[in-house]
């Protein structure tokens, strides 16, 4: 039986390539917005008491590992991790965060609180020259060299950190998602991997949709892929449901079990 996800409407073609048409829509006018030469002159008449992080002096009080983007950046599904450390890192370094506008893309179409955080960041970015570079050198080093042409050294940090985050709002969209759904498989002889991938599409769904991954969809990945084979393991998680909701390492272990008492048997039955 094939895996469905009632999308409300999203995972239509139609509705999906709308998806897409409007994140390269936002991109054009929050680009239009930051390029504008009124606003580009408008950093010459900031006030000396609004200009926070100005300096010419070295940045000797920033360690050089401060800001720091371990996850190496090179495909739609190490673009999650890779996001996150950017909200670790700003959680630790807040003096970075008006340089960057961590939100997502609206997908409700107001666009306007969004290019005007652009354009204060690129602004930041623009007075700060030193800052702007220490940043963009620890974005440049945690890209993967296929996706270097995405940056540039005369862009600011914030026009960059944009750059990647429009072309994954781009790639990962209901066409990737309901991609990464159907291939959903479970190997008992490989747990890990099946939790590895269900984690991967549960991001990718709140990532897409910007909303949390509802339970029943969950439970209905995981039983797609079991029924089949596994109605022993099916019947044990459909049990255990709404402990797995409190606990989520409970999957984990019921999976576990199940894979260690065949690895047992099978055992047996060689020896004999």
């Amino acid at each position: 039986m094939p895996m469905q996800t009632d999308l409300k409407g999203i995972s239509t073609t139609t509705t999906a390539t709308t998806y897409v048409s409007n994140i390269k829509r936002l991109k054009t006018m929050t680009q239009s917005s930051v390029y504008d030469p009124a606003y580009t002159h408008r950093r010459k008449e900031i006030p000396k008491d609004e200009d926070r992080y100005h300096t010419n002096e070295p940045l000797s009080h920033i360690k050089r590992d401060e800001f720091k983007l371990p996850h190496k950046l090179n495909d739609e599904l190490s673009f999650l991790p890779w996001y996150d450390d950017f909200q670790s890192s700003l959680q630790n370094c807040p003096q970075f965060k008006p340089f960057v506008v961590l939100d997502l893309l609206s997908l409700e179409g107001s666009t306007f609180d969004y290019r005007e955080n652009v354009r204060r960041a690129h602004e930041e970015c623009l007075l700060n020259p030193l800052i702007n570079q220490y940043l963009n050198q620890a974005l440049f080093q945690s890209l993967d060299p296929n996706l270097e042409y995405l940056v540039f050294q005369d862009k600011t940090f914030s026009e960059n950190f944009e750059s990647i985050k429009f072309h994954f709002h781009q790639v990962m969209n209901p066409f990737f998602f309901m991609s990464l759904e159907s291939s959903l498989k479970f190997d008992i002889a490989n747990v890990l991997q099946f939790l590895k991938d269900l984690d991967n599409l549960i991001k990718v769904y709140q990532f897409t949709f910007q909303k949390p991954t509802p339970d029943e969809l969950k439970l209905n990945w995981i039983m797609n892929c079991l029924n089949t084979s596994y109605p022993e393991i099916s019947r044990e998680i459909q049990l255990n449901w709404e402990a797995i909701n409190r606990d989520p390492i409970l999957i984990r272990r019921i999976l576990t079990k199940h894979a260690n008492s065949r690895l047992k048997i099978r055992k047996l039955a060689m020896s004999d």
